[in-house]
């Protein structure tokens, strides 16, 4: 994020917001290496892997995962796995965390 801002890549094309993350907050965005539609080097590519990770957490729901930020305790776990696995194998909250879908 900061080359993004420090290097004002920004100024390249009028139409790039200066800070995308906060633009684009709470309506799509991901982070700077979804942004420039690059897979982030730290984090899992694979659904497969991302969801086996995330599984031996034992995180019991979605909530969990976000609002006590339960992916922080494996570092290759991104924040918004649902946005990052849409088309890539992503079926749904249950599924990613193992849990049994009780609705």
């Amino acid at each position: 994020g900061t080359d993004y801002k420090g290097k004002n890549l920004y100024k390249l094309d009028p139409r790039l917001p200066s800070s995308p993350d906060k633009k684009y907050k709470g309506r799509g965005w991901v982070d700077f290496f979804d942004f420039f539609g690059i897979e982030n080097p730290n984090k899992y590519a694979d659904y497969r892997e991302a969801k086996q990770a995330a599984r031996r957490l034992l995180i019991k729901d979605k909530k969990d995962y976000h609002n006590k930020k339960r992916y922080l305790e494996d570092k290759r776990l991104t924040c918004n796995p649902d946005r990052k696995f849409k088309n890539k194998g992503w079926v749904s909250w249950e599924d990613f965390l193992g849990i049994l879908d009780n609705t």
